[in-house]
């Protein structure tokens, strides 16, 4: 492992995956903070742009490719992104809300059916179906969850902020650099937006947190189905982000604040993401490593 992080492959790479997503989340943290005192409702919408936008300028960095239609499987994610942030931008009211999870759950469906069908159309429909549905429920019940009330965000995007880690170490291992470099950028999209909630004392750049949840689903789909990484590694980074949102939906259920609040996420998503990165190490090294 130590010797892939000192590569200058990745050493190259850390400005494209990593600097250039964070400097475009806090810019965009910073807009709707500053807007949030001002015109809270223009600054909460800006919000939900922040880590999307700061991914995106991540992915046409590192990746390059927008196409329509898409011509890979990983073309589909921007279009799948400015999707998700139409959905989380829906007004919160209790109709509205009740739109907004099942547009989340019709979403999770087609964004599965899409990266999964070159995969699927060769396999019998009963099989098929089980899987998309299956991963549909496993990719709509995160993010509809977090997307609603009692969940304490900033404790969240904590948590994500440590499983996108998690993923960032654990994709290479597992056989797809690409991905890794992917994670890293919604890693520091994350850390950008935590960095200017803290130092504003604003939970505005943080509305936007449930879209990293939809983000990690799709590194994850595509990290099982097309780099075959193990169903161990993709299971303990999955279980990191229902512990991680668990811890959050605590922190907010007995109004913990603060270090209490992180401390609880993140120590929820500590061992099924170490989990995964030893068996993605260990995996590597039975393999040959890098």
């Amino acid at each position: 492992m130590w010797a892939l992080l000192r590569s200058s492959f990745v050493q190259a790479e850390f400005a494209h995956a990593v600097l250039v997503p964070a400097a475009a989340a806090m810019l965009v943290a910073v807009l709707s903070a500053v807007l949030a005192s001002r015109t809270p409702h223009l600054g909460r919408r800006l919000a939900l742009f922040a880590i999307p936008a700061a991914f995106l300028a991540g992915y046409f960095e590192t990746y390059r490719n927008f196409t329509f239609p898409p011509a890979t499987v990983l073309s589909w994610l921007p279009w799948f992104i400015l999707a998700l942030v139409a959905i989380d931008s829906l007004p919160d009211t209790t109709k509205r809300g009740a739109m907004a999870q099942l547009a989340r759950v019709l979403a999770s469906a087609a964004a599965a059916a899409l990266l999964l069908w070159p995969i699927l159309n060769h396999e019998a429909w009963p099989l098929a179906l089980a899987t998309g549905v299956g991963v549909t429920i496993l990719w709509a019940l995160p993010w509809a969850v977090a997307g609603a009330a009692g969940v304490a965000q900033p404790a969240l995007a904590s948590a994500l902020l440590v499983v996108s880690l998690a993923c960032a170490l654990a994709a290479p291992l597992s056989g797809s650099v690409l991905l890794g470099q992917f994670a890293a950028a919604l890693a520091a999209a994350l850390g950008g937006s935590i960095l200017i909630a803290r130092l504003t004392r604003r939970a505005a750049p943080l509305e936007g947190v449930p879209a990293a949840i939809f983000i990690l689903s799709v590194l994850l789909v595509d990290l099982r189905f097309y780099a075959g990484a193990a169903e161990g590694v993709v299971a303990g980074l999955f279980v990191s982000i229902i512990a991680g949102l668990a811890g959050s939906m605590a922190a907010h259920r007995y109004r913990l604040q603060g270090s209490r609040a992180l401390g609880i996420a993140v120590l929820a998503t500590l061992v099924p993401a170490t989990y995964a990165i030893v068996t993605a190490f260990r995996l590597s090294q039975a393999g040959g490593g890098y």
